[in-house]
């Protein structure tokens, strides 16, 4: 009977990283992919492709907040220009609903580029 190929990866401290650790032991064997992810986002060198995806997350979450809600704020950004009670144009509420559009695909462009910087 053949065993399977086990890569071990160390840290350079010398040390093997508990959590990798942990996945051997559970899975009985290394798979590489899932311990060369868990290894860097242990040693921090894919801060970055984080950073963006965390960004895609605003991004993503106020273009469907202004989608779905064009509205949310306008009070606070227009309403006090204006001397009375009154409501937001047709105009106003189109483009926010195209800036919110715009945001998604933003978000939609920090979200691939995180993906490719963590799995490249």
């Amino acid at each position: 009977m053949r065993l399977p190929i086990q890569i071990k990866i160390t840290p350079s401290d010398g040390g093997q990283s508990p959590l990798i650790f942990l996945l051997s032991v559970l899975e009985g064997r290394y798979f590489p992919s899932v311990v060369l992810f868990w290894y860097s986002l242990l040693k921090g060198a894919d801060q970055m492709g984080f950073m963006l995806i965390f960004i895609a997350i605003i991004f993503f979450s106020l273009g469907i907040l202004s989608k779905r809600i064009p509205t949310w704020g306008w009070r606070a950004n227009e309403a006090w220009k204006i001397k009375g009670d009154s409501e937001p144009s047709d105009a106003y509420i189109d483009d926010m609903k195209f800036r919110g559009s715009v945001s998604i695909l933003f978000g939609s462009f920090f979200l691939v580029c995180g993906l490719l910087v963590i799995f490249l």
